[in-house]
């Protein structure tokens, strides 16, 4: 620490593939308070490995003032860079600001969709960009209603593409709390063009959420309705349900069931598994077994 208001790290790491191959990770981290209530963190690292040379950064400002608080986080790293991703540009960005007791605004932004090539951070992750911004309205000490508007743009990296499309879209969401029953409902309104088809279209979803914690077990069920005109395909209908259950036996024994009908053509890339189930049990402080499938 350089002072109170002032910090300074610096490092390496050293990551060995093989007995003679090995790739060299210096960094720095520094962050500083401007003024009282706003703090920038700073962070670069480059690597060398063999005769490829690589570098990567991070900027972090967060402010958080009486009635508004934000935050925006930039990250980059060249395609040889060979730390814990590469090839890759991020970018996420929140603002709120509280209007009065119950009515609260925000700004939102966040996208990948700079890397043309795969990355080693989203991978096959869709090229995806997003911006939306809106009000939510507490109208109950246990109830929520949230209004934004936003647009969107979606393109998957297959070699055979699912997608690819922009979306101006309206959200409507309520949020009830009902004793132990949590009620969730949400309503998304969307024009889209859709740069497969060359065509544009209206899309809608609605879902609906219930979860209910009781007996030290945790149940959510929900069920979706998807009438898009974002893939390449004639149906764009389609109805998604599913569930998770997650129960708590004693203090080292727990248990979760999980199942979904289908994954939206957006999740092609991560866990599609259709129904999973495990069961851990805790041995000691520090080990744990668990059984899964």
């Amino acid at each position: 620490a350089i002072n109170k208001s002032n910090t300074l790290s610096i490092g390496y790491l050293q990551k060995r593939q093989t007995k003679n191959s090995s790739t060299h990770l210096p960094y720095v981290i520094y962050t500083t308070n401007i003024m009282k209530h706003t703090a920038i963190e700073f962070e670069y690292a480059y690597s060398k490995h063999s005769k490829l040379d690589g570098s990567a950064y991070r900027i972090d400002l967060n402010t958080k003032l009486k009635k508004f608080n934000g935050r925006i986080n930039y990250s980059y790293s060249s395609p040889n860079f060979r730390g814990y991703f590469a090839n890759t540009t991020n970018i996420n960005s929140a603002l709120n600001y509280t209007i009065s007791s119950k009515i609260n605004a925000f700004l939102t932004h966040s996208q990948n969709e700079k890397n043309r090539q795969r990355d080693t951070l989203f991978f096959e992750a869709p090229l995806f960009k997003q911006t939306q911004f809106g009000i939510d309205y507490n109208y109950a000490k246990k109830g929520k209603i949230t209004l934004f508007n936003g647009y969107m743009k979606n393109e998957d990296r297959l070699t055979k593409s699912l997608f690819k499309y922009e979306e101006l879209f309206t959200k409507i969401n309520i949020n009830q709390q009902l004793g132990p029953i949590q009620l969730d409902i949400n309503n998304h309104f969307g024009y889209t063009k859709n740069n497969l088809s060359n065509k544009k279209g209206k899309s809608s979803i609605q879902q609906v959420s219930l979860s209910i914690y009781k007996y030290n077990a945790n149940l959510m069920i929900y069920g979706s309705m998807y009438n898009t005109s974002r893939y390449d395909y004639s149906n764009q209908k389609n109805f998604y349900y599913g569930g998770r259950l997650n129960k708590i036996f004693s203090k080292s024994t727990m248990a979760n069931i999980f199942y979904q009908s289908n994954y939206i053509p957006e999740e092609y890339y991560a866990d599609r598994n259709q129904f999973e189930g495990s069961v851990i049990q805790n041995i000691g402080n520090n080990h744990a077994l668990e059984l899964s499938g």
